[in-house]
């Protein structure tokens, strides 16, 4: 199993109080089943998300009436949200870990959380 996200579980921002407090409250979710389900066999990880690119940031985009092209404002929400790949991600990128952790070559990980996210995560 994979729980998909995101980043603000482990590092809330603010404003989002409530949304963090979910967010964590999945993530020790994910840690809880991964123990208890690993005498059976079940493997339970998570992947948690920074930016991507979504059709949501397109239509925010689209509804913005700025000038610059989308490729600029995404590059520059993502350097302000402090993204050190400067750029959101894609589904493409998104996908591989989910199904990497769902692939038997990952067959002795359980309870991980993998940060896809370009960089934005500042925990330790």
């Amino acid at each position: 199993m994979v729980n998909v996200n995101a980043i603000l579980s482990r590092q809330p921002e603010p404003g989002l109080a409530i949304t963090s407090a979910a967010r964590a409250a999945l993530l020790n979710l994910t840690h809880s089943m991964a123990e208890e389900l690993a005498v059976e066999g079940t493997r339970v990880n998570s992947v948690l998300l920074g930016l991507v690119d979504t059709g949501q940031w397109r239509r925010r985009f689209e509804g913005s009436g700025t000038d610059q092209d989308y490729d600029a404002r995404s590059a520059e929400i993502a350097a302000d949200r402090g993204i050190g790949l400067r750029r959101f991600g894609t589904a493409d990128e998104v996908a591989f870990p989910i199904t990497t952790l769902l692939s038997p070559l990952s067959g002795y990980t359980t309870g991980a959380s993998i940060d896809v996210g370009g960089g934005v995560g500042r925990h330790v």
